[in-house]
C-alpha cells in the first residue's frame, strides 16, 4: 500500500514540474507560428472624371455622356477625344509617394473600334477655362467659344502610339515617363490637367483612319484609367 502512494505521489510531481512547462512552451510555441495576415497594397488606380469626343463636322455637338470617345483623321471630319482626372478619393499621402518615387504613368484604354491604322498623340489639353464632359463640344464649352477649336492648345506632344484594326477587343497602355508627365504644367496630371488624343496626320485627304475606346460613362468595367510604376 505504501508503495503504491509512494508512486501516486512520484507522480503527481512528474506532472507538477514536467508537463507544465511542456504544456507551456506548446502554447508559446502556438504563437510564435501564428499566421499574421498582411495587408497587400492595393494599386493606385485612377479612372477620368471627365472625358468627350470633339467632332470637327458636328461642331456644336456635346458627346460627353456617349459610352465611347473616338479619335478619328478624315479630310475636315477630326475627332478629339479629352479626359481629366481629379484625386478625390486618393490620399495625399500616396500621390507624395508617387512624385517622391519619379513613378512612370501608364494610361489604360480599351479599343472597342478602328478603320485601318492610326498614329495618335497625346498633347497636354489646359484651357483656359475649367470644362466638364456635358458641356463640351469642337467650337465651345459651356456655351462660350474655346480659344482654340476643337480644344487645340499650344503644348509639346508627350508621346505617341498606334491602334489598328487588330486592337480591337484588347487592352492597350500607353506609357508616360515621370519627365513626360510633368510637362502637364502649372498643375500636372494628378493635379486636374487635361489630355487631348489627336491624330498625328489630321485631314488625311485620302481614307479615314480612326480609333475607338470605351469613355468613362461604361458600364462594363472596361473605362479608360491611370496607374503608375
Amino acid at each position: 500500500m505504501k508503495k503504491i502512494i509512494i508512486a501516486l505521489i512520484v507522480s503527481l510531481i512528474v506532472v507538477t514540474m514536467g508537463l507544465a512547462p511542456i504544456m507551456s512552451y506548446a502554447a508559446d510555441e502556438t504563437e510564435a507560428t501564428k499566421l499574421v495576415p498582411i495587408p497587400v497594397p492595393v494599386p493606385l488606380k485612377i479612372y477620368p472624371s471627365d472625358d468627350a469626343t470633339l467632332s470637327e463636322v458636328c461642331k456644336l455637338m456635346r458627346n460627353g455622356t456617349k459610352v465611347v470617345l473616338e479619335v478619328k483623321s478624315l479630310s475636315t471630319n477630326d475627332n478629339r477625344a479629352i479626359m481629366k482626372f481629379r484625386l478625390h478619393s486618393v490620399e495625399p499621402v500616396e500621390i507624395e509617394k508617387v512624385e517622391a518615387e519619379k513613378r512612370d504613368v501608364i494610361l489604360h484604354l480599351f479599343v472597342c473600334g478602328a478603320t485601318n491604322e492610326l498614329e495618335i498623340e497625346i498633347r497636354p489639353f489646359l484651357p483656359r477655362q475649367s470644362w466638364d464632359e456635358e458641356s463640351v463640344s469642337w467650337y465651345e464649352n459651356d456655351g462660350e467659344p474655346w480659344e482654340y477649336g476643337g480644344g487645340k492648345v499650344s503644348g509639346p506632344v508627350i508621346t505617341t502610339f498606334t491602334v489598328s484594326e487588330a486592337d480591337i477587343g484588347k487592352w492597350i497602355e500607353v506609357k508616360l515617363t515621370h519627365k513626360q508627365w510633368q510637362k502637364l504644367a502649372p498643375n500636372g496630371l494628378l493635379g486636374g490637367a487635361g489630355l487631348v488624343l489627336k491624330a498625328v496626320d489630321e485631314d488625311c485627304q485620302w481614307e479615314k483612319r480612326s480609333a475607338k475606346f470605351k469613355s468613362n460613362n461604361t458600364s462594363t468595367g472596361k473605362k479608360p484609367y491611370i496607374t503608375f510604376e
